[in-house]
């Protein structure tokens, strides 16, 4: 992973107000295409798990999904956006949301930590112009109960815009999401982000792509930190490795963790800090796992089992000169391979999701701080409007005008 070399589109950034983000409530429905919503069950929307596992119906106590109670028709701008739908859910132990999409759309449910209260499901950006469908499976389960409910969501097509001019942003060879300048020493920054399925069949030799999240490296000759993943392809299956990174560093290449296994569509939490001492530390968590990846400058970086297990070393003496910048990054990366003065083929990832954005100090997101890869005069990867403390990177295929 190198640090950014961006060229500057001379865009003063504009605050994020509301109407760049895409989040979007359940309010009244905007005009378009009918909207059909499905309900399974009874009226109190519960199934009963007989013996054996087939669902018995019953009309007893059971978990209640409250929202979201209507369909949805909506229209993504032609950078593509996100649709953040309210899902509430009462008197259950464990729930899900499960999504089947038809159309242009890339569709992420987001990590879900609980029930109780309103959650987010995200979904992704239109981008064939097009339009598409989703259908939401939201389940909610206490002991033997189940309530399932399947909610329609229509997504209209969008237009369709020359993408390198209305791009709003930096332009960089090998960089596409968010960089915050900040006015003193980030602390803390911090995401999840699911990791994308992609097609190794037809993807080029030698192609890859990078995750991560970071702080510097965003010009002035800042140092930067980072923790991610590089998805890569072997033969036709994808290939998933867990890493830290200063820049610049001796040797200057990405440290990767063993005994961390990642899958696609795993979601994982990135973040980089300052911990107690003063001492700079990477983090990285498989949510489906558990397992922990952790560096900490002047002592070393491993692998734990899981929140409570204790760090096992995989190489002690990790670089201690790293001393803060003032930017934090959330960044899909065409990377250089190690060995070349060049960047590698960029991997069709189709688009990521990041999720849970955020640093410490606060820093407050614009349009401005959006950075787009530019290659041979194209765009090749951009990132969508911010939605609260979400966007996506999308990944623009050659014969793409957008």
């Amino acid at each position: 992973m190198r640090g950014l070399g961006p060229r500057q589109r001379g865009v003063a950034a504009v605050p994020v107000l509301c109407s760049l983000a895409i989040a979007l409530s359940l309010g009244p429905i905007a005009r378009g295409a009918p909207v059909s919503v499905e309900h399974h069950g009874l009226a109190a929307g519960a199934l009963r798990l007989a013996p054996g596992g087939s669902p018995a119906l019953e009309s007893a106590d059971a978990p209640r999904i409250l929202a979201p109670a209507s369909g949805l028709v909506r229209t993504l701008p032609p950078g593509g956006g996100i649709i953040a739908v309210p899902i509430a859910v009462r008197r259950a132990t464990t729930c899900s949301a499960d999504v089947i999409a038809t159309g242009g759309v890339t569709v992420t449910p987001s990590h879900r930590t609980g029930c109780a209260g309103d959650d987010d499901l995200v979904v992704g950006a239109n981008s064939r112009h097009a339009p598409a469908r989703v259908v939401l499976v939201i389940s909610a389960r206490r002991g033997a109960w189940r309530s399932v409910r399947r909610v329609l969501v229509r997504v209209a097509a969008a237009p369709s815009t020359r993408a390198v001019t209305s791009f709003r942003g930096t332009l960089s060879a090998n960089w596409s999401g968010y960089l915050a300048p900040g006015a003193t020493t980030v602390t803390d920054a911090a995401a999840d982000f699911t990791v994308p399925a992609v097609d190794c069949t037809t993807a080029p030799r030698g192609a890859g792509v990078s995750f991560w999240v970071g702080t510097g490296g965003s010009g002035g000759g800042q140092p930067l930190l980072q923790t991610g993943i590089t998805e890569t392809c072997d033969r036709a299956a994808p290939q998933l490795r867990a890493w830290w990174e200063e820049v610049p560093s001796h040797p200057d290449q990405a440290h990767f963790f063993a005994r961390f296994p990642v899958r696609v569509r795993d979601q994982l939490h990135a973040e980089v800090f300052r911990g107690p001492g003063g001492r700079w530390e990477t983090l990285l968590v498989d949510q489906r796992t558990g397992r922990r990846a952790v560096m900490v400058t002047g002592e070393g970086w491993g692998v734990a089992a899981s929140s409570a297990a204790p760090v096992l070393l995989q190489h002690r003496g990790a670089p201690a000169g790293f001393a803060g910048a003032t930017s934090a990054e959330w960044i899909t990366e065409d990377y250089a391979d190690a060995g070349a003065a060049s960047l590698v083929p960029l991997l069709d990832f189709g688009s990521v999701a990041f999720s849970h954005v955020r640093a410490d100090p606060a820093i407050q997101l614009a349009a401005g701080d959006a950075v787009a890869i530019e290659q041979s005069g194209r765009l090749r990867a951009r990132p969508s409007a911010l939605s609260g403390d979400r966007f996506f990177v999308r990944a623009l295929r050659r014969s793409s005008v957008t």
